[in-house]
């Protein structure tokens, strides 16, 4: 067989791959989510309903029949990460977590640009089906993702492989109330708007975290009830449900106690004895709305 043909039909075959990858959703079944940090039971994940989650990497068993997503993050060996995408044929993939928070992977747009070409070369590799998301952008910061789409095309010459985008909304400023709905989704639209400007408004915008940080007693702020937390997470889920701004979100988080055995964040879906707490109660009930359940 002449080289020139065997060349064209290789070209061909990656030509498929690739259609055949861009034509998966990145995005279907249960739009609501949670994180989770370390380990946790099937059960707590199933008395909120038909939740998805994630946890800050792709090691581990899975958790009961919950969807689980993947995160990536910078020190990744690519040894590890092509025998990962091998084993989860045609699983999304999150590149990195808050590339644009200095407490986070604070990387520059440009040094965010490389590592997501790296896990795009380890997919190539490993899994054609791969969906490849960029980090959840802290603040859902437009700047930062226009940044990196410009330094990645100066870098390689085209656009990076993206199934869908995903933001963090967390409302932290200075002088700002972490309850307030309205910049909640002002920061959304915005980003949909600049989704549609880009030519991206056909995929999916994923929310990997929401949530409210303060009131536990963590950071610097001192404790705070939880009812107006829980009337953020009530309001906030509805209008995500109401609205086809976000296809998927995941609340921060199921539990976020360490060792102390003291919640580090407020918000958690879970009490100190396992049960569902007001926030995890909320949360269920907007499940269970959503699908008509009682």
């Amino acid at each position: 067989m002449a080289r020139w043909f065997v060349r064209l039909l290789v070209v061909a075959m990656v030509l498929l791959a690739v259609r055949q990858a861009a034509s998966q959703p990145a995005w279907s079944g249960a739009a609501e989510g949670v994180v989770v940090l370390g380990r946790v039971s099937a059960d707590r994940l199933d008395a909120l309903g038909p939740v998805w989650y994630y946890q800050y990497g792709f090691a581990g068993d899975d958790i009961g029949d919950h969807r689980r997503i993947m995160l990536i993050r910078p020190h990744t060996r690519t040894d590890e990460l092509s025998s990962a995408m091998g084993q989860r044929r045609d699983a999304v993939w999150l590149v990195g977590n808050e590339p644009n928070d200095p407490n986070q992977d604070a990387m520059s747009p440009c040094a965010y640009a490389r590592f997501y070409r790296w896990a795009e070369d380890v997919a190539s590799r490993s899994d054609w089906g791969a969906r490849l998301v960029p980090a959840g952008i802290a603040d859902a910061d437009i700047a930062y993702a226009e940044a990196f789409l410009a330094c990645y095309r100066r870098l390689y010459g085209r656009e990076p492989r993206v199934a869908a985008w995903n933001i963090h909304n967390y409302i932290l400023d200075e002088g700002a109330s972490q309850y307030d709905v309205r910049t909640f989704q002002e920061r959304i639209v915005a980003f949909r708007d600049w989704m549609d400007d880009i030519g991206h408004g056909d995929l999916p915008l994923l929310l990997t975290e929401y949530g409210v940080l303060y009131g536990s007693g963590c950071c610097d702020h001192p404790a705070e009830p939880p009812e107006p937390g829980v009337a953020f997470l009530a309001a906030t889920t509805r209008w995500l449900q109401q609205t086809d701004h976000v296809q998927a979100w995941a609340w921060f988080c199921l539990d976020s106690r360490g060792g102390s055995g003291a919640s580090q964040f407020n918000g958690d879906l879970l009490s100190p004895e396992g049960a569902l707490s007001p926030f995890g109660q909320a949360y269920q009930r907007t499940i269970a709305e959503r699908y008509g359940r009682e």
